[in-house]
């Protein structure tokens, strides 16, 4: 089992040279760019300093109840089937025991885990997707399913609770030793798009978790400065999560702004299970709202039983995907940096074929430049409309969301989308409408495309069901 271990300096020496040559292949792969957050627009982002990147992601959870050939072939379904439908970045967790570097001593890591974590940037590449790395999601010593056994002191580690490993000076290096296990072999490459401090670290019962994202994130910023760090909390379901959002949000070292939001029947907050286009459009204008002009980016979406006991029932009525929809549209509609990431749920998306909703969010948006567009934020309602715009320079992009079709309606009572017809969208509410003379609106259920005429500051929508999206020109 020694031969398995190898110290983090050991294992620089042994593996920088093929490192340089990865790095070479990785800046091919990746035209050559570290992402960044954009200087001319910075709730977005950019690769290098001026070409606007949209994060289209996908949360993908290693199935440990798998072999290990069968975790990658897995891995190479999803990479391959998410990146030809347009995918072009995954979220993925590192504290995992497929993937866990410290098996057996704290400070010694397993080359077998490294290999393995290697093998998975290798499929991202071979597939053009960039990877945001979860670091950590530990919050107990001795329960749970998040569980850190190897620190606590009942099972000989240092630690005597898991406040101390949080906040002494020895556990915090601790952790930054184990990170660095990680980022040592990518902090080179730019297919690795951003490290991520800790899963849901609000979740922890004890500890100073505000104190440490705020040394952490300058610590681990300065192993990788070429790429992006970030910190997460838990969803944004209860009062106590507000406040909690409202602390996270000062963090200026914080790159990115993360959201976690479910459809969660056991929330404290009633958006948590209201219509799911308005929960995320209010959970974004909320962080969006206290953000300090940083990217706003929904970090894990889906639906859920009450409080995260399992996954939702309605994934196996939805198949027409109009949950995955609206998570994909409301979020960037309302002003986050891309699309929601949706918590990949295998079943709902095989089973009822649905990858091709990210081509069609693709397809929507694309020609889109929200870097030049600098796009405003603009909601309003009106003839049964729910009108999410991002209004630019010279174009806009506008989601109209059908009031009367939500997943209650739809797949709780079983009422099918009414058909809208003859629909008049009022442009003044844009407050440059005049300055439009060009329309195009594109139905994402039926992947087409067509022309209409501005009359009056109004365009008629053509007859659709759930959702239209209109592109406004000069």
């Amino acid at each position: 089992m020694l031969a398995f271990n190898i110290k983090i300096t050991r294992l620089k020496a042994v593996l920088l040279p093929v490192l340089v040559l990865l790095t070479l292949f990785s800046y091919a792969q990746n035209k050559g760019g570290f992402i960044k957050v954009s200087k001319i627009n910075p709730r977005y982002f950019a690769v290098g300093s001026k070409q606007f990147w949209l994060p289209v992601e996908l949360n993908y959870v290693i199935n440990i109840r798998n072999s290990p050939e069968a975790i990658f072939a897995d891995a190479e379904h999803i990479f391959k089937t998410f990146s030809a439908n347009g995918g072009n970045a995954v979220r993925i967790w590192g504290p995992t025991p497929f993937l866990e570097v410290e098996t057996r001593h704290i400070g010694n890591y397993d080359q077998l885990a490294l290999q393995r974590f290697s093998r998975f940037i290798s499929l991202a590449k071979k597939y053009h997707l960039r990877v945001k790395f979860n670091l950590e999601s530990s919050r107990s010593f001795t329960s749970g399913y998040f569980i850190k056994k190897l620190y606590g002191a009942n099972d000989g580690g240092p630690f005597s609770s898991f406040a101390q490993f949080i906040n002494s000076a020895e556990g915090r290096q601790a952790y930054l030793n184990r990170a660095k296990a990680y980022i040592q072999l990518y902090r080179h490459d730019p297919t690795v798009y951003c490290w991520e401090l800790w899963n849901e670290m609000s979740a922890i019962s004890e500890g100073n978790w505000l104190d440490f994202s705020r040394v952490m994130l300058d610590s681990i910023k300065r192993i990788a400065p070429a790429q992006l760090v970030s910190q997460t909390l838990g969803s944004l379901a209860y009062k106590q999560t507000m406040e909690q959002y409202l602390q996270y949000l000062q963090l200026k070292n914080n790159d990115i702004a993360c959201l976690h939001q479910y459809l969660d029947p056991g929330a404290q907050l009633p958006m948590c299970y209201g219509p799911v286009d308005e929960m995320l459009s209010q959970s974004v204008a909320f962080v969006r709202g206290n953000s300090s002009g940083r990217p706003v980016f929904v970090n894990e979406t889906g639906a859920v039983e009450a409080a995260h006991s399992a996954m939702s029932h309605y994934y196996n009525l939805d198949t027409a995907g109009m949950l995955l929809h609206d998570m994909l549209f409301a979020p960037f509609f309302s002003g986050a940096a891309g699309p929601g990431s949706f918590w990949l749920d295998e079943p709902y998306m095989d089973k009822h074929h649905l990858w091709y909703h990210y081509q069609r969010f693709n397809a929507a948006v694309k020609g889109f430049n929200c870097i030049t567009e600098k796009p405003e934020v603009i909601k309003f309602t009106q003839q049964g409309l729910k009108v999410y715009a991002l209004k630019g320079h010279s174009s806009a992009l506008i989601w109209c969301r059908d009031s009367s079709n939500t997943y209650i309606k739809e797949l709780q009572q079983g009422v099918a989308p009414l058909v809208k017809r003859n629909t008049v969208l009022q442009l003044r509410n844009l407050n440059a409408a005049a300055a439009y003379t060009k329309a195009r609106v594109y139905d994402p259920w039926k992947n087409t495309w067509q022309q209409v005429t501005v009359v009056n500051q109004a365009i008629t929508l053509p007859a659709f069901t759930r959702s239209v999206v209109v592109r406004l020109s000069r």
